[in-house]
């Protein structure tokens, strides 16, 4: 049986409201924000669950421990409500969201675990000695296939290892300063671009 969860989420407290297939209101609770109790509060819960959380501040950390947990998870964007904030209403309205496909904004959460490969070209100034004190600038080429994988280990920060592959693109004169090769790095990253890399989880 399907389970449409709603969950509000705040620095001291989390709102579960937990919705039937049909539409119907089963139960709500009131949890500390606190893996544990979260998790407690998902497992408890009979059937498929749908879990469906706003985007803010707690979201990141609560997509990671609980999307092992679910069958379904969503992070929104959900449209402005009128009146007052209202903890219980807003978990209802996710869970009926979920329930009903009228999400529209969904935000994507990158996974924990990640493989990836690059293509990079770059552009590289040097400046090389014509001789009598004269330096001409020149520019280098620089063609680059890299492959790897890596573990996020907190949201924008990478540790991975990765083996890539140079190629200059210079005139043969001056190939010594520029050697083709293979490297091997491991690497701490605070930035991981989902522009230049495709992620996909384990």
């Amino acid at each position: 049986m399907d389970r449409y969860v709603g969950l509000d989420a705040h620095a001291q407290t989390c709102t579960l409201a937990v919705m039937g297939p049909t539409g119907r209101r089963l139960t709500s609770r009131v949890v500390e924000t606190n893996g544990h109790s979260l998790l407690e509060a998902i497992r408890g819960i009979p059937g498929r669950i749908h879990l469906c959380l706003e985007e803010g501040t707690q979201s990141t950390w609560l997509y990671e421990i609980l999307e092992p947990q679910v069958s379904e998870i969503v992070v929104a964007v959900p449209e402005q409500s009128k009146g007052g904030k209202d903890d219980l209403r807003d978990a209802w309205a996710r869970a009926d969201e979920l329930r009903t496909g009228r999400i529209r904004t969904r935000v994507y959460k990158a996974p924990k675990h990640l493989t990836a490969l690059r293509v990079e070209k770059n552009d590289y100034a040097f400046i090389q000695p014509r001789g009598g004190g004269l330096w001409r600038v020149n520019n280098a080429e620089l063609f680059d296939v890299e492959a790897g994988a890596g573990y996020r280990i907190a949201p924008g920060t990478v540790l991975k290892i990765a083996c890539r592959k140079d190629y200059w693109n210079v005139p043969e004169s001056r190939k010594s300063f520029f050697p083709n090769g293979y490297s091997v790095a491991a690497q701490l990253t605070y930035s991981f671009s989902v522009n230049s890399w495709l992620e996909r989880p384990h």
